[in-house]
């Protein structure tokens, strides 16, 4: 979803709060997180064709997908 250096960048400046993220999504099942995931790529299309952004808002939903796709790829028998 997010290009690789954007993605390698969020991770490496917002590790702990990614991780916070995705300990929440743990309590989960898998179709919710799915759900989840689809819920904030919408925003993030709604946000991108606002004329003023909150960018506090879009970090947050970066943060919340980056979250959502290591979960996923977690539960599906990937590497943390």
């Amino acid at each position: 979803m997010l290009k690789e250096e954007i993605r390698k960048l969020l991770i490496k400046d917002h590790k702990k709060e990614i991780e916070r993220e995705r300990k929440k999504l743990a309590y989960f099942e898998d179709w919710e997180v799915l759900y989840f995931k689809q819920e904030v790529l919408e925003y993030l299309k709604r946000a991108k064709s606002e004329k003023i952004v909150d960018l506090s808002r879009v970090k947050r939903l970066l943060l919340s997908l980056l979250a959502i796709e290591q979960r996923m790829k977690e539960s599906s028998g990937g590497t943390k």
